[in-house]
């Protein structure tokens, strides 16, 4: 904003200059997320040897902007979507749900336990790292809860 003062164009004052922010800002927030905040791949639902593997890492909240996920959050609706990805998939015959979260908002998540616990397929929750508030909420729609003794 200094450097924009500093050459009198303020923003707000001409509407090309406003919109102009507007879009780069909409290019940035619109733009696939691939990697976090350090660099390091974003987790994804990964299938081997018949076993769906949903990551659950990170704030857990519901419909956020996909740039957040760079930020260390987990949507409710994309791990919805592996959910179901996984339980029509014919060459997945259980689903673990790989839990590393302090928690989060409670806005999806009881809609979310509820896809978890209505499941086709057996679904085991595993954490080693934290499974707090409303990532233990989700664990427990699980049929099991394994946790490594550090965790």
């Amino acid at each position: 904003m200094k450097h924009e003062l500093r050459n009198q164009r303020l923003l707000l004052i001409e509407p090309q200059i406003f919109e102009q922010a507007c879009a780069r800002l909409d290019e940035a927030t619109n733009a696939k997320m691939e990697t976090d905040c350090w660099g390091d791949e974003l987790p994804e639902m990964e299938i081997e040897n018949g076993v769906a593997v949903i990551p659950i890492c990170g704030v857990i909240a519901n419909r956020i902007p996909e740039i957040f996920t760079a930020f260390f959050y987990c949507d409710c609706q994309q791990i919805c979507e592996w959910i179901d990805e996984a339980n029509e998939r014919e060459d997945v015959s259980r689903i673990v749900l790989a839990i590393d979260s302090p928690g989060g908002t409670v806005s999806g998540v009881i809609e979310l336990a509820a896809k978890i616990s209505a499941c086709n397929k057996p679904v085991d929750a595993f954490t080693d790292g934290q499974c707090c508030s409303a990532a233990y909420w989700l664990a427990c729609a699980a049929r099991s809860i394994t946790a490594t003794p550090s965790a």
